[in-house]
């Protein structure tokens, strides 16, 4: 285990379950099912799911796509491995892990334990901050895109400039998705932000970034942002 990165639960604890909490017991679960319910879920804060939401969370996926549960368990041993090179690999498959999760536990586990890992190697971040941009089908669609923004938030401001640049793309790219009050709440919150960081780096991305989000602010929101950058 990298002693740099979180520890995540061991993929085939047991104490883990997908399912439907009822009455009467759950059939036993598969090992693929056990494996992909360790991801950061403990017994007694266990996702419900059914069948019926388990379709839902099917039609949330690209189009195309087939969740492959063997894959994405071989994808969450990457990321917690000692290997740089297979957290990379792991870390440009992240869709595989989120389509396999569901929306929701893309955005209530793999979400929080990549932004746990911000200080885990450069090449590894890059691929995050990549793959980030694409995973807006697998948070539950342009409603959640902005379940993505804190996890990239704190992308942008790391020390290494091609990260930072990928996670601007991915930002960007996401943006995209968002309502215009959402966009004005979540996104231009962010760049402020960044913007009034003591940490040079964060300034530098919400330099890179204002040019895009300027148009889509409110004028107030133009006002007070000229100030953070006259």
């Amino acid at each position: 285990m990298n002693p740099s990165l979180p520890e995540m639960p061991d993929v085939m604890d047991t104490g883990t379950i997908i399912g439907t909490v009822a009455d009467n017991p759950a059939p036993p679960l598969t090992p693929q099912q056990h494996a992909i319910g360790a991801m950061g879920m403990s017994r007694d804060h266990a996702i419900i799911r059914d069948e019926d939401e388990d379709k839902d969370n099917a039609m949330d996926t690209t189009e195309d796509e087939v969740v492959d549960e063997e894959d994405a368990l071989r994808t969450i041993e990457l990321l917690r491995g000692d290997d740089v090179s297979g957290r990379v690999t792991a870390a440009r498959k992240l869709h595989s892990v989120a389509a396999a999760l569901g929306p929701e536990r893309t955005r209530e586990e793999l979400l929080p334990f990549l932004s746990d890992g911000v200080d885990d190697e450069d090449e590894v971040l890059e691929a995050v901050a990549s793959s980030l941009g694409k995973l807006v089908p697998y948070v539950g669609g342009p409603n959640f895109a902005s379940s993505l923004l804190p996890t990239l938030e704190l992308l942008l401001a790391v020390e290494e400039g091609v990260v930072r640049e990928k996670a601007s793309a991915s930002a960007v790219k996401i943006s995209e998705f968002m309502k215009e009050d959402v966009y004005r709440r979540d996104f231009v919150g962010m760049v402020g932000r960044l913007a009034t960081k003591e940490w040079f780096t964060a300034r530098i991305s919400a330099c890179g970034l204002i040019p895009v989000t300027f148009p889509r602010m409110s004028p107030e929101q133009q006002e007070t942002h000229l100030e953070y950058f006259a």
